[in-house]
């Protein structure tokens, strides 16, 4: 490796204009680039790729490098950037295909220096099982183990606490271990399947002097508690409701009920039927939950929700159903037939009740209570974080308690971790393998022609290059239009353009990539109006009604269950003689959609106003009801 203060003389020989020190430095750099970026990707093509982008930034930026001796991270901090962004238009959380492992760099010196050591075997199932890391847990593993980076240093440059650092380094290094487990290798050979992969991708001059002590991989026993504590083995927690612990990681609301004296038990088994309580020491007392939710947040509490649910069939803990809703695809899983399902819809309440979320605001609470007086409503978890994690877990009904996570580390925990000998069946169309679709609108509202014609991503993880988009036209009298580029509603009328924030006119229509089921975003946006509804489903259980009510208006829905989408609103208006049929809107979805012609041209406008977004009235808005 080069010395640093050499690294630091050249950078500033090549500040100041100096071709000689400009092509030292790039030599240097340019060859301990490319390990670095050839450890997290094992794809030849890709290192080089990111390792060029990378040097053209560099020589463009590298004079507003303001201090010469932090010139690696900086410019290691530039390629971590550029292969996030490559991983993010790929839309893909694997990084190398196995044929690319024979372009891995030949180092035949450093391999023959300790081909005694490992057997070519043993190199192939290292190499195989580091291929099959996420991104995310080998950039992680290469900072610490062959950057030999502190956490501090990682944390500052992968943009997270230490601790979130600690934590995700911990899930990396046992991740590693439990699949080089299942390759025959004992939990032992951690530091050795370690070393090994940094030999392998050495320098030749460098791979004898690649070193890991057992010190590197320690992360200390809270980082080491909270990552446990996330998965399926213990919770802490302490006696006083609302006590942060673990360094502000873990906020626990809503304790269960204190036993005698005012003391808890000091911790909480996801996984173990019994725990300790200072009031029956040596007795064992059973806190296996009943059911058990998680939410995830990863824009923060106001953007789309990722769950998981569990109900538990027996003491034992075995469980009935799981269900999965993550960035990419909604799973069921069936213990008794050991089978994942994947659906097109997002899971919803047999008994038809809104789902609710422990970050909803107590007014939305107050009010779906009252709709619904059987609602179990979470103890409410108030925070603006993104990354924000809480677990729901109900010990016995009608007595659920919360916990916050507020540094959840991306949508890690939002994997399958169903048993490995697991069959799935994949059941949705194609669209929501797809995972985003074109809609066409049609229709007629009070005698005018409804037309229009949008994008809906039905996965959060399609959203970045598939955003919402609606457009709209009813007559000649209302536009409406809703892209990532404007939201507007114009009125002929008034000759007004009304312009508001992005996803403005999505309220009150399904949203299915901010993870909830059509039915209960429809409900829930009505209840945020304040908006009185019903719900009912036809005999087959395919198709939903849900009926807004409001004043002398009504607006009826009818959603494809399984489809997991709104595909008509029948609008109603009661002017003394009774509920008359005003108009309807019919979406129609598909694969491809030419959206060229259609006419919708931002029109000029007497005056603009900046409004304020009032839901999803301005569906009430389009017959004069309500």
């Amino acid at each position: 490796m080069v010395d640093s203060n050499v690294l630091t003389d050249l950078v500033r020989q090549a500040q100041t204009g100096d071709s000689e020190g400009m092509n030292r430095l790039s030599e240097l750099a340019r060859g301990r680039l490319c390990v670095f970026v050839q450890r997290m990707t094992l794809d030849h093509n890709l290192t080089q790729d990111i390792v060029q982008e990378s040097m053209l930034e560099m020589f463009r930026f590298l004079s507003k490098l303001e201090k010469a001796d932090s010139f690696w991270p900086w410019l290691r901090k530039i390629a971590l950037n550029k292969l996030r962004h490559h991983y993010k238009r790929q839309s893909s959380r694997r990084c190398v295909l196995m044929p690319e492992m024979e372009h891995l760099p030949d180092n035949k010196d450093a391999r023959q220096g300790f081909a005694e050591v490992a057997a070519r075997e043993l190199k192939q199932i290292v190499l195989e099982t580091m291929s099959e890391m996420k991104p995310r847990y080998r950039e992680v593993l290469v900072l610490r183990c062959y950057e030999q980076m502190e956490y501090a240093q990682i944390a500052g440059q992968i943009g997270c606490s230490e601790f979130a650092t600690r934590v995700l380094f911990f899930r990396a290094k046992n991740s590693l271990a439990k699949q080089l487990s299942r390759r025959g290798l004992g939990r032992g050979a951690l530091l050795g399947a370690l070393i090994l992969f940094g030999k392998l991708t050495a320098p030749s001059e460098a791979a004898a002097s690649v070193t890991i002590t057992s010190a590197t991989v320690k992360v200390g026993l809270v980082a080491a508690a909270a990552a446990v504590a996330t998965g399926k083995a213990v919770v802490t927690v302490v006696a006083t409701a609302g006590v942060i612990t673990a360094g502000s990681v873990f906020v626990v609301k809503n304790m269960p009920p204190a036993g005698p004296g005012g003391s808890t038990f000091t911790s909480v088994p996801i996984s173990s039927s019994t725990t300790t309580n200072p009031s029956t020491a040596g007795q064992a007392v059973s806190t296996r939950p009943v059911n058990e939710q998680w939410y995830f947040y990863p824009d923060g509490p106001t953007g789309p929700v990722m769950t998981r649910k569990t109900v538990f069939l027996d003491k034992a803990g075995h469980s009935f159903g799981r269900w999965l809703q993550n960035d990419e695809a909604n799973y069921y899983y069936d213990s008794r037939s050991n089978t994942v399902t994947k659906n097109n819809h997002h899971t919803w309440n047999e008994d038809l009740t809104v789902w609710t979320l422990p970050t909803d605001s107590p007014a939305l609470s107050e009010f779906l209570s009252k709709v619904q007086p059987n609602l179990a409503v979470i103890q409410r978890v108030d925070s603006s974080e993104s990354g924000l994690l809480v677990i729901a877990r109900q010990n016995d009904p009608g007595q659920p308690w919360s916990m916050q996570h507020l540094n959840a580390l991306e949508e890690d925990y939002f994997r399958g971790d169903w048993p490995i000998d697991f069959r799935m069946i994949d059941k949705r169309d194609v669209l929501h393998e797809r995972g985003w679709a074109h809609m066409r609108i049609s229709g007629d509202i009070n005698g005018q022609t409804v037309r229009g014609f949008g994008r809906v991503p039905l996965v959060y993880k399609a959203c970045q290059d598939h955003k919402p988009v609606l457009r709209m036209q009813i007559g000649e009298r209302v536009l409406v239009s809703d892209t990532p580029r404007g939201t507007y509603l114009y009125e002929t009328s008034e000759k007004v353009l009304k312009t508001y924030r992005r996803q403005r006119f999505f309220a009150g229509l399904c949203q299915p990539w901010m993870g909830l089921h059509a039915i209960d975003t429809v409900r829930r946006d009505a209840a945020a109006c304040q908006v009185q509804f019903s719900t009912s489903l036809s005999d087959d259980g395919k198709i939903g009604r849900v009926t807004l009510d409001r004043l002398n208006a009504k607006i009826v829905y009818t959603i494809e269950m399984e489809q997991d989408l709104v595909t008509r609103i029948e609008f109603y208006r009661d002017d003394g003689a009774g509920d008359v049929k005003r108009g309807q809107i019919v979406f129609t979805y598909m694969e491809e959609f030419d959206t060229e012609s259609r006419g919708f041209v931002k029109p000029r406008q007497s005056r603009r106003i900046r409004s304020e977004s009032t839901g999803m009235l301005w569906l009430f808005d389009l017959i004069g009801g309500g």
